[in-house]
């Protein structure tokens, strides 16, 4: 795939990479929102003298943070495999590896580690031994499967969230996993790495940031080879098939991500009604309109039932 095509879909043509854009004040106001200016910086775009620096001076911190993150994976290696501990890392951390060779092109605020409940006790030690201190915060249905755990060392801080399960409205898969290149680690077999992608994304955060969307893009132009009918049972059985096709419908239409028959079939049961909800203005501000942002929150879930659950649960988190 050229470059052209790579960015050919109409957010990048549109915004992320249109020149007049990058050089209003909103460009730089929507680039900075969705945490994109070391992405930006690796563009090779003729910026605005501020805009480059800034975006320039975001790479380089954030290249020196995600070195950390890896050199930090790398300290606690032989304590897990001593133990006989396998983590499963998620999210950024496995994506660094697979399709962001600059480091600094990535926004990475933490690590996300997979686990299982029996792990969790000896993995908290683990890294408690080298300097985290665990941070609690309030728990409700949506969080109740994740710890926290943070270390701050001169003057940079490290953030190690725990998971010992993906979804919380229901019983997770029997996720598959395959090795890292750097051991004990794990990945997401491909598959389950693009379902669990597209619910964190649509089904937790609602669109709520684009480079989890160019995230998801990348990955899928590099694995275009995945078993589609797999990903789609899964989705059904464990009720995420909404977040899982409005997600594939976005990267179709505004980023002309490349996908086979079975996501397309997928996508042409979507409803015009719908698919009307999803569109580019909403991806770059998709809180501009609080109503429109609960709107897409609740076409999400599977049910009305789920919407309702969590809503009642976030309030009354909210509310102590």
């Amino acid at each position: 795939m050229t470059k052209e095509s790579l960015y050919s879909g109409t957010i990048f043509v549109d915004y992320l990479r249109n020149q007049e854009f990058l050089d209003s004040r909103r460009g730089l106001k929507i680039i900075n929102e969705h945490m994109l200016l070391g992405w930006l910086a690796g563009q090779g775009l003729s910026l605005d003298e501020t805009l480059a620096h800034m975006a320039k001076s975001e790479f380089k911190r954030q290249w020196h943070l995600n070195q950390c993150y890896l050199e930090l994976l790398s300290e606690l290696s032989c304590e897990f495999i001593s133990r006989g501990i396998s983590p499963v890392l998620l999210k950024g951390a496995v994506l660094l590896e697979q399709i962001y060779p600059e480091l600094g092109s990535r926004s990475m605020s933490d690590v996300d580690i997979l686990i299982s409940k029996e792990e969790l006790p000896s993995v908290i030690e683990v890294l408690k031994l080298n300097g985290f201190e665990e941070h609690n915060h309030q728990k409700w249905k949506a969080n109740a499967h994740k710890a926290e755990l943070i270390r701050r060392k001169n003057g940079i801080e490290l953030v190690v969230e725990l998971h010992t399960s993906l979804f919380y409205h229901c019983e997770d898969p029997l996720w598959e996993t395959e090795e890292l290149s750097t051991l004990p680690y794990r990945s997401l077999k491909k598959e389950h790495f693009l379902l669990f992608q597209c619910t964190h994304l649509g089904f937790q955060h609602s669109f709520l940031k684009l480079f989890w969307i160019i995230d998801i893009h990348y990955w899928l132009i590099k694995n275009q080879s995945i078993d589609e009918k797999e990903v789609l049972k899964l989705a059904k059985t464990h009720k995420v098939y909404n977040s899982l096709v409005f997600t594939l419908f976005i990267l179709n239409k505004f980023f002309s991500t490349p996908m086979g028959p079975d996501f397309k079939k997928a996508l042409q049961r979507i409803s015009p009604i719908k698919k009307k909800v999803f569109s580019s203005r909403f991806l770059i501000e998709p809180k501009a309109s609080m109503p429109h942002y609960l709107l897409v929150k609740h076409l999400c879930k599977d049910s009305f039932k789920e919407s309702l659950t969590y809503d009642l649960g976030w309030l009354k988190d909210k509310l102590g």
